[in-house]
């Protein structure tokens, strides 16, 4: 018994050991990044363990027809908080950008609460069950759009902004991969015991919380939005002020060295994005004029340039895509099973590919330190596109399994480039609110998505088709918008975020 316990300990040890290497590399540890990866490993486990246990509740505990009512109610509560999100949460963060840890300790806390009630509610049949997932809901936002807005303050000099948003989701695919099956075992028991585990981890999350380091609450070198008038940048990001178009681009896109993202830098590598001359000395800084009072009381979001409007028009659609697939798929592979399998265990290989395809999205975007954001967004819809062609075509066991991996690869891709995109060209004072807006149209291009899958009857081929004929116009589009940044910026080589 003793050398058993020895050898769990030693275990564990290693693993932890293990588990701190791969988070506190290249200067993550000493910046306070890995205490940021290490907490989102605990918020996707949490919020995996709350899902399994509703989707045993929604979908497979009732017949296909009642499911599909159920579903669809689920799918309005899921659009619901978005309607609180971005006129009022994100501008309430941006508001509060100093105490950011205390937001990200109190989505943890709503979010444990909350779960202690679904389980009762659950296991007792109450009303209170969609108010409570509602609840979860606005937690679960409130603590991404805080927790995406931290990034660049715990940014190490040596990483880049697609790369630590890929190590951060890295991190939530393998909480989630740990949860899913102990949600599964749970499920056994009572769907009711994986929602009291859940609120265990957001309690360890709220700990956690508070043990961030305090330079997420600083906002030393930052910019604030509303000490540009109405008229500069209108069409480019706030930081190229009213330069010429082009010679912004240029020099955006020009080959060029990871800022310094240390706090003695920050205002340096401001400056060097929008002064050319940004080798000669620097001058003093004068004192800021008067700010105009519409301004001042209410920053400009419109001026969040091409770039960012080109990545969301992208992630829009792949979101759409990925809800489509998420409810469609669910019904055809219970209606229709994966060759010969049960609606299960169909459900389970979907469930895998899509881990997978995740997984694989996230360290492709660690891998990418030298690839600007935008040609990732091309390359990952087109193949989006190319992929659902495909299935609609040859529809079989392994394109419905590829599709699902591709698709979960494609959004996880370029969710990590329109993250990097706004924390490299919208200022700090209302970074979270464009976080909102843009979380906000993808949520709601997926519920819009869900529910093209629920009203579609279940013919694969007309469904892939659908999918492949919106992803392939939405290419041509996207794909025209980057030929344009790329003959503004004179160069076929962006600089990475």
């Amino acid at each position: 018994m003793q050398a058993t316990g020895r050898w769990t300990g030693g275990t564990a040890r290693a693993t932890r050991a293990r588990i701190r290497k791969v988070t506190h590399a290249q200067g993550a540890g000493a910046s306070g990044l890995a205490k940021l990866i290490e907490l989102h490993a605990v918020s996707a486990a949490g919020d995996a363990l709350i899902a399994v246990s509703l989707a045993g509740t929604l979908f497979f505990a009732v017949p296909t027809g009642e499911a599909r009512g159920k579903v669809a109610i689920y799918l309005l509560v899921t659009m619901a908080p978005f309607v609180l999100v971005a006129p009022v949460i994100g501008p309430v963060l941006d508001r509060f950008r100093h105490g950011r840890r205390g937001a990200i300790a109190g989505s943890f806390a709503l979010r444990g609460f909350l779960a202690w009630v679904l389980a009762d509610a659950v296991a007792g049949g109450g009303i209170e069950l969609y108010p409570a997932a509602f609840g979860v809901l606005i937690g679960s936002k409130a603590y991404v759009l805080s927790r995406s807005a931290c990034v660049p303050r715990v940014l190490p000099s040596q990483i880049s902004l697609v790369r630590a948003n890929s190590r951060i989701s890295l991190a939530g695919v393998a909480g989630v991969a740990l949860a899913t099956p102990v949600a599964a075992g749970l499920a056994a028991i009572g769907p009711e015991w994986s929602l009291r585990v859940a609120f265990l981890v957001f309690v360890l999350g709220t700990i956690l919380s508070a043990m961030l380091p305090r330079g997420i609450d600083a906002a030393a070198g930052e910019v604030d939005a509303n000490v540009l008038s109405a008229d500069q940048g209108r069409d480019l990001p706030l930081e190229t002020g009213s330069r010429d178009p082009a010679e912004a681009w240029a020099d955006r896109w020009a080959p060029s060295p990871l800022p310094d993202r240390s706090a003695a830098g920050a205002d340096q590598t401001l400056h060097a994005r929008s002064d050319p001359n940004a080798d000669a000395e620097p001058a003093p800084v004068p004192e800021p004029g008067p700010v105009p009072e519409r301004i001042s009381r209410r920053p400009r979001l419109g001026n969040v340039g091409a770039a960012v409007v080109m990545g969301l028009r992208a992630n829009v659609a792949l979101r759409a895509m990925t809800g489509f697939l998420t409810i469609f798929m669910l019904f055809l592979v219970r209606d229709q099973p994966l060759g010969g399998l049960s609606s299960e265990l169909s459900v389970g290989a979907l469930g895998l590919a899509v881990v997978l395809g995740s997984l694989v999205g996230s360290m492709l975007g660690n891998r990418f330190r030298e690839l600007a954001p935008e040609p990732i967004i091309v390359g990952v819809l087109a193949l989006a596109a190319l992929t659902a062609l495909v299935t609609a075509m040859f529809y079989s066991v392994g394109t419905a399994l590829v599709v699902g991996a591709v698709a979960a690869l494609a959004q996880q891709l370029g969710k990590l480039a329109m993250d990097a995109q706004i924390q490299r060209d919208v200022p700090e004072r209302v970074r979270t609110s464009a976080f909102a807006r843009t979380e906000t149209a993808v949520q709601l291009a997926w519920v819009l998505g869900g529910g093209l899958g629920i009203a579609l009857p279940l013919n694969p081929v007309l469904g892939f088709t659908v999918v492949a004929a919106g992803l392939l116009a939405t290419s041509l589009v996207i794909g025209r918008s980057f030929v344009v940044l790329v003959r503004a910026g004179r160069t076929s080589r962006p600089r990475p975020a």
